[in-house]
């Protein structure tokens, strides 16, 4: 019938429409990570350094607060990596190009971590070696 004609392709318009949407919604939000993966990786990229033994303390320990932001925003990557995964299962024609950008923000992801961890790492030498130095200088002193 005509009726039944008419409720299929409503039914399907709105199928459409549902897959617009939460493609639009994967491009604003992978957007947004972009974004903010983009601004932790310009933070991270600040070479700067302690002048001493405390100053490298105040530094690392702000680093570890950022290494934590970053942990935490895991969730985040996954959540977008579920919305891709399900406009690909949805079949949608720019499947291709949503899987493209998902690897994409997972490299950076990885990418970002990876950065977290080798400033940590220059953090914590430079803040062992002033520990050192400082033990030297009271071996010095007492000598």
């Amino acid at each position: 019938t005509m009726w039944a004609e008419l409720q299929e392709k409503t039914e399907r318009r709105q199928q459409a429409l549902d897959a617009t949407y939460q493609l639009e919604q994967y491009y604003f939000d992978v957007a947004e990570v972009e974004s903010w993966l983009g601004e932790q990786e310009l933070l991270l990229m600040n070479e700067e350094k302690g002048k001493d033994e405390q100053s490298t303390l105040h530094l690392l320990k702000k680093h570890l607060l950022t290494e934590q932001t970053i942990d935490n925003y895991e969730e985040t990557i996954a959540q977008l990596s579920r919305q891709c995964r399900a406009l690909l299962e949805l079949g949608h024609p720019q499947s291709e190009q949503v899987s493209r950008r998902q690897s994409q923000v997972d490299r950076l992801y990885v990418s970002l971590k990876e950065l977290v961890e080798e400033r940590k790492v220059h953090l914590e030498q430079q803040y062992w070696l002033y520990q050192l130095s400082r033990e030297v200088d009271e071996l010095e002193h007492r000598i």
